[in-house]
């Protein structure tokens, strides 16, 4: 009884690392998407159109000032690919690791076996689920810990390259209306 009660632990240990890998996939695709939204918005919109026309100004009053509104926009954008990079970084599939290649429970392993060998071998005395379990435990807590991080720095990456942005677009929007 105890050795069952350890396996539906570890059962529950598992499926909350894949929780929270999906919760990881799941926000890097939304900023994914908000990157997008709001770039187009940033690109599209009458404050670019704004933010142009004072660069123009800017690069006819003062080169050097408008040489560096174009670098400090410049940086602005890498910050955001920076942010989207690691974004997308989170998305792609981590299926390396530490895992042994007698595995009856990752998908890889389980695959390249014909259902009788993968029965027999699964029934077999000599196989432990419970050292399975914890070695699928050991390889998602890394690749959580990978997706969490990498989604980590893309929120920080992104939102400094928007704040950059943000802080170009209204200081020309302001100077226009003076």
């Amino acid at each position: 009884m105890n050795n069952e009660m350890n396996v539906n632990e570890l059962n529950k240990i598992l499926n909350l690392q894949l929780t929270w890998i999906r919760e990881a996939d799941t926000k890097a695709s939304i900023f994914l998407s908000a990157i997008g939204i709001l770039l187009a918005f940033s690109l599209e919109s009458h404050f670019f159109d704004i933010l142009v026309q004072e660069l123009e100004l800017l690069f006819k009053v003062n080169k050097f000032s408008g040489v560096v509104i174009v670098i400090v926009i410049i940086i602005s954008f890498c910050y955001i690919a920076k942010g989207a990079i690691s974004f997308y970084s989170t998305l792609m599939p981590r299926v390396e690791g530490k895992v042994k290649n007698d595995s009856k429970i990752y998908f890889k392993t389980v695959s390249e076996l014909d259902i009788s060998t993968y029965k027999k071998s699964f029934l077999s005395s000599e196989y432990s689920y419970t050292n399975d379990l914890l070695e699928q435990i050991y390889n998602n807590a890394s690749i959580a810990n990978q997706k969490m991080t990498l989604c980590s720095r893309g929120i920080q990456k992104t939102f400094i390259g928007f704040s950059i942005l943000l802080l170009v677009e209204v200081i020309a929007f302001i100077s226009h209306l003076i």
